[in-house]
C-alpha cells in the first residue's frame, strides 16, 4: 500500500549539524516512504508533490525520537519502591532478590504478557508513541530470525510478504512455545523497533539496505545498558572504537542514586544514548528521561552539555549506534519519513524538546504513515478515517493501530484496553477463553528478557495492578517524589510537567463548571417558567450566565495547582547552579 505524500511545514529541527534548524521549514516525504527534501518553505518543491497532502504543523518538527533501551514486557506496571529499604542498590545483583520483586515486577509483568501478550505489547508501544517515540528497542531475547538462532529481525517488507522470501519475527511467540527458540508469527503493532514491532510496512530491503538489529548485539561494537555506578568502564582500560552507551538515568537515580558520567563517557569516545529502561523504575515516555538528563547535566555536571547534545541522545546517537544513520535520527533526504512534530514553546527550539510533555506532542508519522497525533493534523494528513480517538494527558487525540494489510495488526485501541481489563481481572478465565497453537486468533505471548525472570514458572496467583496511564501524570510525579534511592534529587523533574498538568486541570475544572451551571439553569427555567413567566426565566439565565464567568475567572486566576507548581520553581531554583 503506497503512502500519500505529505508536506509538513513549521519550525524545522533537522539534528543534522549540515542543516540544523529551518524557522520557516517543509518537510516533504514521498509515496516511497523516505524524506525528499527539507527546506525552506518559500522554496520550490521536488518533483512529485503537486497532490500531496499538505499539513501545516504550527509547531516545531523533529526526527521521530528512538528508544534504544526498553523492556516492554514490563511497561504496564507502576513504578517500584521495595517496601522496608532504605539504602540504594550497589549492583544490579541485588534488587532482582528482593523479596518484594517477584510479587511486584516479576511475577505480574510475566503474567500479564504470556496470557495477554499481543494487548501487551500494543499497549507498551502505544504508551512510546504518545511520548514521540517512533523506535523501540525491545528484547534480544525474544525477537529471532526465522531459521537461525540469531537476535536480529527486521519486519517483512511489501516485496518479500508478496515473494514469500524470508521472514523476520518481533517479540512476540505462539503461547504454547514461550520458551521455544522456534520462530514466532509477526504481530505488527505501533512502533518500529529492532526488536519488537512496526507500525506500517517499511520499504523493501532490496531498494534501502535497511535491516534491524538488536541493541544487545549491534553491529559493530556494543555498549553497556545504564550501568550502575561500580560498572562504568573506566579511562584506564578505555573504550573500544566505535563503542556506545545507553543509559537510563532515572532508573539509575531510582535503583542507585547515582547515574552514568556522561561528560567522562564522551570525552572517552562513546556515543551516549537515552533509553526509557521499564516502567518499574524509568520514566513514562523518552520525553522524560530528556527531562532527567537534563536535571543531572544541571545540577551535577554544570551544563557540560549543550541541549542540542541532549536531543541527539535520542535521535541522531541511536541511529549512528544501530548504523542507520543513513536511515534514521534525522530530518535529511533519503532518510525514512519518521517525524515528531511538538507544540512550540518558543525560544531554544532543542530546549523546546526537553521541555515538553506528552501534552505536547502534536503529530508523529512512521514512514510517512500517520499514526498519532490531533484530530486537525490527522484530518490534514488523511488519516482520519482510519484513525480512532484517544486520550492523552487531557487531550482528545486520534490514533491508527489497525492496517488492513498485516495480519496481526486488527486491533483498536478500545479492544486492547478491553483485553487487558479482561486478562487483569481474571487471567485464568481469560486464558480459557483464548486458544493456544498455531491457526487464526492464536494467543501470543511476550516473555519476559530480564535473564533472571525468563526461566521462571507463570505464578497464575499474582496480582496485576491496575494499568498506569500512558501520559505523565500526578499520581506518578506523587510515587516519584514519594519512593526510590534518588534522595530528593528527582523531584525538580516535575518542574517541566507543571504547567502541562495545571492547565489539563483547569480545563477539566471549567467542563465541571460548565456542565453545573447549565444543568442548573435548564432545571431552574423548567421550575420557574410555568409559575413566574418568561422575564423570571430570562433573569435567571443572565444570572447562571454570570456566575459561570465568574467560576471560569476564578479557576483560570487562581489554578487548583498552582501553589505545587510554585514550589517546584522554587525547588528548581536551589537547586539548580544554572538557574542560579
Amino acid at each position: 500500500m503506497a503512502i500519500t505524500p505529505l508536506i509538513l511545514t513549521g519550525r524545522v529541527v533537522t539534528l543534522d549539524p549540515g542543516q540544523p534548524i529551518i524557522e520557516d521549514g517543509a518537510v516533504y516525504i514521498g509515496e516511497d516512504e523516505l524524506i525528499h527534501a527539507v527546506q525552506a518553505e518559500g522554496e520550490k518543491a521536488p518533483a512529485g508533490f503537486d497532490h500531496a497532502r499538505r499539513v501545516e504543523a504550527r509547531g516545531v518538527i523533529y526526527p521521530g525520537l528512538i528508544d534504544l533501551h526498553s523492556h516492554v514486557v514490563y511497561n504496564s506496571l507502576p513504578l517500584w519502591s521495595p517496601p522496608g529499604r532504605e539504602e540504594p542498590y550497589a549492583s544490579r545483583a541485588q534488587w532482582p532478590r528482593d523479596p518484594s520483586y517477584d510479587p511486584m515486577v516479576s511475577d505480574p509483568g510475566r503474567l500479564i504478557g504470556y496470557v495477554a501478550g499481543k494487548a501487551q505489547l500494543k499497549y507498551a508501544e502505544v504508551k512510546a508513541i504518545v511520548g514521540g517515540v517512533t523506535a523501540i528497542q525491545g528484547s534480544a531475547r525474544t525477537g529471532r530470525r526465522a531459521g537461525s538462532s540469531g537476535t536480529s529481525r527486521r519486519r517483512p517488507s511489501r516485496r518479500e510478504r508478496a515473494t514469500s522470501t524470508s521472514r523476520w519475527s518481533p517479540s512476540t511467540r505462539p503461547a504454547g512455545g514461550i520458551r521455544s527458540s522456534r520462530p514466532g508469527r509477526t504481530c505488527a503493532t505501533a512502533t518500529r523497533s529492532s526488536t519488537t514491532s512496526r507500525r506500517g510496512p517499511p520499504r523493501s530491503s532490496s531498494r534501502s539496505g535497511r535491516r534491524s538489529a538488536s541493541t544487545t548485539a549491534c553491529s559493530p561494537g556494543s555498549w553497556p545498558s545504564t550501568p550502575p555506578p561500580s560498572k562504568r568502564p573506566s579511562s584506564a582500560s578505555g573504550p573500544p572504537t566505535g563503542a556506545r552507551s545507553c543509559r537510563s538515568p532515572l532508573s539509575n537515580l531510582w535503583l542507585y542514586a547515582d547515574t552514568t558520567d556522561v561528560v567522562s563517557a564522551g570525552a572517552e569516545g562513546l556515543r551516549v544514548c537515552l533509553g526509557s529502561d521499564w516502567a518499574p523504575s524509568g520514566s513514562r515516555s523518552l520525553l522524560g528521561e530528556l527531562k532527567v538528563a537534563d536535571l543531572v547535566n544541571r545540577t551535577k555536571f554544570d551544563g557540560a552539555l549543550f541541549d542540542e547534545d541532549l536531543c541527539a541522545m535520542a535521535t541522531r546517537n541511536p541511529a549512528d549506534a544501530l548504523s542507520w544513520s543513513e536511515r534514521l535520527g534525522r530530518l535529511k533526504p533519503g532518510l525514512h519519513g519518521d517525524v515528531l512534530v511538538m507544540a512550540d514553546r518558543g525560544g531554544d527550539p532543542y530546549r523546546n524538546l526537553i521541555e515538553g510533555t506528552e501534552r505536547d506532542v502534536l503529530f508523529t508519522a512512521i514512514n510517512g504513515y500517520p499514526t498519532y497525533g490531533t484530530p486537525e493534523l490527522m484530518r490534514a494528513a488523511g488519516a482520519e478515517e482510519g484513525s480512532e480517538p484517544i486520550r492523552v494527558a487531557g487531550r482528545h487525540m486520534r490514533i491508527v493501530l489497525v492496517y488492513d494489510w498485516i495480519a496481526d495488526a486488527d486491533w483498536g485501541w478500545a479492544q486492547v484496553m478491553a483485553e487487558l481489563e479482561d486478562a487483569g481481572g481474571d487471567p485464568r478465565a481469560y486464558l480459557e477463553r483464548h486458544p493456544k497453537g498455531e491457526g487464526a486468533g492464536t494467543r501470543l505471548a511476550l516473555p519476559a528478557d530480564k535473564p533472571f525472570d525468563a526461566p521462571k514458572e507463570i505464578n497464575f496467583d499474582a496480582k496485576i495492578p491496575p494499568l498506569e496511564g500512558l501520559a505523565t501524570d500526578k499520581g506518578f510525579l506523587a510515587a516519584l517524589r514519594a519512593g526510590g534511592f534518588h534522595g530528593g534529587a528527582l523531584n525538580a523533574v516535575a518542574v517541566p510537567y507543571g504547567t502541562a498538568l495545571l492547565v489539563a486541570d483547569r480545563q477539566r475544572t471549567l467542563m465541571r463548571h460548565n456542565l453545573i451551571v447549565a444543568g442548573a439553569n435548564v432545571l431552574a427555567n423548567v421550575l420557574v417558567i410555568p409559575t413566574l413567566g418568561l422575564e423570571a426565566a430570562a433573569g435567571v439565565t443572565v444570572g447562571s450566565v454570570g456566575l459561570l464567568l465568574w467560576l471560569n475567572l476564578r479557576a483560570c486566576v487562581r489554578g487548583r495547582h498552582a501553589p505545587s507548581l510554585g514550589a517546584a520553581l522554587r525547588h528548581r531554583r536551589l537547586s539548580d547552579p544554572v538557574a542560579r
